[in-house]
């Protein structure tokens, strides 16, 4: 029978034997362990999307907040105390120039026109009985049958009412202007805003106005412009190179600069500006809000990239090169212009190859391998992302 020490002895051998088979299943095979286990790093090349920089003309494209506001708006008030007749028109009606739109009472007017027309029939009967009393007057003093103090008579009362009549017809004039009064037409096409006034309403020349006429077409849309943008416009607007564009409804739209402020405003630090817009349809309504694009001339011959190739570092801006070799070395930059996803550069020459997506995984001297646009890094992680969606 075994002693006592000889058992612990052969137990602590076999878990010693144990032991050793759990350690070498641990370890790694060798057909399993890669460069990194291996210690010497991972040399397989950096998946990005790349191009090669060309010259290019870039329109200088600005967005600003506007303001569509009418290029006319009148309000029209009654020129005479009268008797609103009748309203020939609707609220929010469109109107053109001369249509008839407020009726005030005439009837004293045209009382007074038959008046006067009545009174100038009787001096014209008047004169022309002077007229022949003077022709006989002179035929008498021809012939020396009467003194040449009775012709003088006869030509002082036609003279008389030559001007009497004169006077009459000027005050049938003057009563026509006033009876036109009674009649308010639209001095400008337009749309007719809210009537202040009813038939039987007596109005006043001082009293508030009957009705307001805005004008839609055509129209302008209000902006204001940076002050560091100034130069630039007035650039453009001496070369006829600004142009003015916005979106109504899903439809484009074009307009054409027509005022630029004289002063910068100290407190905003922009200067306002309006462009004039043809409004045949009604899209555009004075009061509302929209983005305007303003092109400001043309960038000739740039150097642009997109916006996702230029990135920042310690030293500033700069992008990753190509090399023949296909390793990616940062080449410095200078920032003119972003927008439109396009970064306006200096410091690029045309026909260098330049990484567009992928550079945020690149290390300066990192090999890379090009892919078409969409399969680059960030390709492959929307596709990814859609993957797990579905």
């Amino acid at each position: 029978m075994p002693s006592k020490k000889s058992i612990i002895i052969i137990v602590g051998l076999a878990a010693a034997v144990a032991a050793g088979f759990a350690w070498k299943d641990r370890q790694p095979k060798a057909a399993d362990a890669g460069p990194e286990r291996a210690g010497k790093g991972d040399s397989r090349p950096t998946p990005v999307t790349a191009l090669i920089v060309a010259k290019r003309d870039i329109p200088m494209r600005h967005e600003f907040s506007g303001t569509v506001v009418s290029a006319n708006q009148v309000d029209l008030r009654a020129q005479v105390a009268g008797t609103v007749a009748a309203i020939k028109v609707a609220e929010g009606a469109s109107v053109a120039k001369g249509d008839l739109l407020v009726v005030l009472d005439d009837r004293a007017d045209a009382a007074m026109l038959q008046k006067l027309d009545a009174q100038i029939a009787r001096t014209r009967a008047q004169l022309a009985d002077a007229q022949r009393a003077l022709n006989r007057s002179r035929e008498l003093v021809a012939q020396g049958f009467v003194s040449k103090s009775a012709t003088d008579t006869a030509e002082s009362n036609a003279s008389a009412l030559t001007a009497a009549l004169a006077a009459d017809q000027a005050a049938l004039a003057a009563a026509r202007v006033e009876s036109g009064y009674r009649r308010i037409v639209a001095p400008m096409s337009g749309r007719v805003g809210a009537i202040a006034v009813r038939p039987g309403s007596l109005v006043q020349p001082s009293g508030a106005p009957l009705l307001t006429l805005t004008q839609f077409n055509p129209i302008e849309v209000s902006f204001s412009v940076p002050e560091r943008l100034l130069s630039q416009l007035i650039t453009a607007r001496q070369a006829d190179a600004v142009e003015v564009r916005l979106s109504v409804a899903g439809k484009p739209m074009a307009g054409k600069l027509s005022f630029v402020d004289t002063t910068v405003d100290a407190a905003s630090g922009a200067i306002k500006a309006k462009a004039t817009f043809a409004n045949p349809q009604d899209l555009l309504w004075p009061g509302a809000q929209l983005q305007v694009e303003v092109t400001l001339g043309t960038l000739k011959d740039a150097i642009a990239v997109p916006a996702q190739a230029v990135m920042n570092g310690p030293n500033g801006s700069f992008v990753y090169q190509i090399g023949d070799d296909a390793s990616a070395k940062p080449l410095p930059v200078r920032l003119l212009r972003l927008g439109e996803g396009l970064a306006v550069v200096e410091g690029i020459s045309p026909g260098t190859k330049v990484v567009v997506e992928g550079g945020p995984n690149l290390r300066p001297g990192a090999k890379v391998q090009e892919a078409k646009p969409g399969d680059g890094p960030a390709g492959k992680s929307e596709r990814k992302h859609k993957k797990a969606d579905a």
